[in-house]
């Protein structure tokens, strides 16, 4: 992961120092993007709604990971849907950590 996508993530999940604009109190070896464990909490913390995709009786082939509303700056042109959509490619768990953190990221930028 880039460094800014790290700031991001962890800005989203509350880890975050306003006084110097960067990450700070992450727990050690905190790393959502491949721990299923770390995904599933930052998941829980941000209120993401995670669902097997597609969503209708076929075979399920991805995950879809979505939040309904993002902070914008106060009027209705600044609130939109994120969502992230990953192919399994045989590691459901693989998928969803990078689902989550895509949508975490997105979250982080949105942020004052």
């Amino acid at each position: 992961m880039s460094d800014r996508r790290i700031d991001m993530i962890a800005k989203a999940a509350g880890y975050w120092s306003a006084e110097y604009g960067c990450a700070d109190g992450v727990p050690p070896g905190w790393d959502p993007e491949h721990n299923i464990a770390d995904a599933a909490s930052l998941a829980l913390r941000l209120g993401l709604r995670i669902t097997p995709y597609p969503i209708y009786t076929e075979p399920k082939h991805s995950v879809l990971v979505s939040k309904a509303e993002l902070p914008g700056e106060g009027n209705d042109d600044d609130w939109d849907r994120a969502e992230s959509i990953i192919a399994f490619n045989n590691n459901p768990e693989a998928a969803l950590c990078k689902a989550v953190c895509n949508v975490a990221e997105k979250i982080g930028r949105r942020m004052k």
